[in-house]
């Protein structure tokens, strides 16, 4: 949407309200570079959409490649992670080993005392 700004319009009505020709014109002018200075033309909005296009492109080749790097330590973990629940398994196979070991060397010698037991009592 362009905006319109009637300079000369602005001085005749300023110079109606008691401003003189000069002053009325100087304003007239100084209010019409104010507003020019602050809109933007289309080649401004054509040059700030291809900034923007690039910086958008960039930050999504950082955000995938971020991504790609947190994949593969996701994938490093995982392999790690592997490893350390097989560690336990492992430990866990040959505690079970061990207690099932002592389960029996107790239950032999809960046996071996009643053995001994009979042939101590008449």
């Amino acid at each position: 949407m362009a905006l319109i700004f009637d300079s000369l319009t602005t001085a005749r009505v300023l110079q109606s309200k008691g401003f003189s020709a000069q002053q009325a014109e100087g304003i007239a002018e100084q209010m019409n570079q104010l507003l020019i200075q602050d809109i933007a033309s289309k080649s401004d909005m054509t040059a700030l959409r291809t900034e923007l296009t690039g910086e958008m492109a960039t930050l999504r080749t950082e955000l995938t490649a971020d991504i790609a790097g947190v994949r593969g330590e996701m994938a490093s973990l995982r392999t790690e992670l592997k490893g350390d629940i097989a560690g336990v398994r492992t430990e866990m196979k040959a505690m079970a080993s061990e207690l099932t070991v002592k389960i029996y060397s107790v239950g032999l010698a809960a046996v071996a005392l009643v053995i001994a037991a009979q042939k101590l009592l008449p």
